[in-house]
């Protein structure tokens, strides 16, 4: 990917079960800032909900990518990680990207 040019669509799915998703938030730089997506709604809460992002990298370098979604509720994701036995699986996703 090229720096300077704006990446089109960073999108991805959020799901909290009945109590829907209020917001999602994507940081470039392994969470120290956070920035809103935009979602696309759904008619049912108990449905996914995808999200994009356009982004334009500022320069060449490795991007430590995370997204969190609150609930319809306002609560953040958990960021722990835990496997989805016995509760659900918690935890922030994470990618890393190159841009040269």
């Amino acid at each position: 990917m090229p720096a300077g040019r704006p990446f089109p669509f960073v999108r991805g799915i959020a799901f909290a079960g009945s109590r829907g998703i209020s917001k999602v938030e994507i940081s470039f730089d392994g969470g120290r800032s956070w920035d809103t997506t935009q979602l696309r709604r759904v008619l049912s809460r108990l449905n996914w909900m995808p999200f994009t992002y356009v982004w334009t990298p500022p320069g060449p370098g490795t991007y430590d990518v995370r997204v969190r979604a609150y609930d319809g509720d306002g609560v953040v994701q958990d960021a722990t990680e835990r496997d989805s036995f016995p509760d659900r699986t918690t935890g922030i996703d994470r990618r890393m990207i190159k841009v040269s």
